[in-house]
């Protein structure tokens, strides 16, 4: 949990409260990247997790940090994941395999399945657009051959009822009886470090109005959540990210909170305002950031 106050600013782009859309059903009967849900950017305060996570979290588990945020950082050292890897086949699906081990292992999952890989690019990637990807587990990809650009709107990848199908798509009809949970969770790093542009921010779960302040919509792919602002939420990155070092996004838990646990983040990419420059990198050029976001299908015996 960050601390209490922070003096770091950023700009995000937001949606608008789905008190002020017109016709909020519109935006969920379908998808239209010319005519998307309604947006502002604003600008908030936003908590470095830097220092804590170096001290390592106070000792809390991946699967506590879901739990009580929606989000986890962790560290792990990737064979793949790095600015020259993900090129090819091959390689993606090992980089697909070390993440459905290293989250199977953070979470004490029973299984863990990978929906698809994506890259982005702050500087060549392209928009999200309506397609017929992410209908069944992916194959045959290298995500470097269809970079996307950041995401630039504060939003939850799948609503409920998405995300139960696709879960079903990969794992089968029957796998929300065989097993007690399931969770969908993407694990996102830093293609190179330090971020020093458009890094990712995560919300707190538990500081936001789950009436007020989200929205189901129609995505690129199936139903998500778009996520508008109030002062009151705790939005959180870690300063200058590498690499080695990742965060873990809930975007669905069969769960549903029934033990007290937060159901997803929020997340996007932010503009900070006044950020420091690295160490040994003062005044040098921004790079635009590269990332990989592998979607992860968690499931508990």
């Amino acid at each position: 949990m960050p601390g209490l106050h922070t003096t770091l600013q950023a700009v995000v782009n937001f949606a608008v409260p789905q008190a002020e859309i017109e016709d909020p059903a519109k935006y969920l009967a379908r998808f239209d990247a010319k005519d998307p849900v309604p947006s502002r950017k604003s600008e908030i305060a936003i908590f470095d997790l830097r220092e804590e996570f170096d001290a390592g979290m106070d000792g809390k588990s991946a699967g506590q940090q879901l739990d009580e945020t929606g989000y986890a950082v962790v560290k792990h050292e990737s064979a793949f994941g790095t600015s020259e890897g993900l090129s090819t086949v091959e390689a993606t699906d090992a980089y697909k395999e070390e993440c459905c081990s290293a989250v199977k292992e953070m979470l004490g999952a029973s299984k863990v399945l990978c929906w698809n890989v994506v890259v982005r690019d702050a500087g060549s990637g392209q928009p999200d657009t309506k397609g017929v990807m992410q209908m069944k587990l992916e194959k045959g990809f290298a995500p470097t051959t269809d970079l996307k650009a950041v995401a630039s709107f504060a939003h939850v990848d799948q609503d409920d009822e998405y995300a139960r199908t696709i879960i079903k798509r990969a794992a089968g009809d029957d796998v929300f009886e065989k097993y007690s949970r399931a969770e969908i969770v993407n694990i996102w790093r830093p293609l190179h470090g330090p971020v020093t542009n458009n890094p990712l921010a995560v919300s707190d779960f538990f500081s936001m109005d789950l009436d007020k302040d989200v929205m189901r919509m129609a995505g690129s792919y199936g139903t998500a959540y778009s996520v508008s602002y109030s002062p009151r939420q705790r939005w959180a990155y870690v300063q200058h990210m590498q690499p080695n070092e990742a965060y873990l996004l809930r975007c669905y838990d069969s769960n549903m909170g029934k033990n007290g646990e937060a159901l997803f983040t929020g997340h996007v990419a932010c503009e900070m305002l006044n950020e420091p420059d690295p160490v040994g990198l003062e005044g040098k050029p921004k790079v635009p950031r590269r990332s990989v976001e592998a979607r992860m299908f968690v499931l508990y015996e």
